[in-house]
């Protein structure tokens, strides 16, 4: 079974090669690493029982809320239950940390990802017309129980 941990700055090199791969327009390890430096250390890694990192989520946390800023896994990992348990570890762990709501945004077009959050709880709640090059981005919440 693949594991979940928090990210350290050891994994800035294969977040940020997960990063390449699953996104056109991907954060550099500058930007990984102001997620995963403390007081932030919001970035949590999904890796084989070889260590290999296979994915990661970012969530920042203000106040009693959080934001999901990224979620991703390699293209070869997908389709078999790890996005689901990577998002509901870290929105436990944001749950035990004080949130009591999640906020995200999501291209319209990226139909797995918007399937994903919906069958997690999440609920549309606005729309950035225009906002990417692509299309719209779709604003959802979800409230967190404790």
């Amino acid at each position: 079974m693949n594991a979940i941990r928090p990210a350290t700055a050891a994994d800035l090199e294969a977040i940020a090669g997960v990063e390449r791969i699953c996104f056109e327009r991907p954060w550099n390890e500058r930007q990984i690493s102001t997620e995963i430096d403390p007081p932030a250390a919001q970035v949590w890694v999904l890796e084989d029982s070889s260590g290999k990192v296979l994915g990661y989520a970012a969530l920042r946390l203000v106040s009693d809320e959080c934001e999901l800023l990224r979620i991703a896994l390699l293209p070869e990992n997908r389709r078999r239950g790890d996005a689901r348990r990577l998002l509901e570890a870290v929105l436990r762990e944001a749950v035990r940390r004080g949130a009591s709501r999640c906020h995200l945004e999501v291209g319209s077009e990226n139909i797995a990802a918007i399937a994903l959050y919906r069958n997690a709880g999440f609920a549309q709640s606005g729309a950035r017309r225009g906002y990417y090059e692509t299309g719209d981005a779709l604003l959802f919440t979800r409230a967190l129980a404790p």
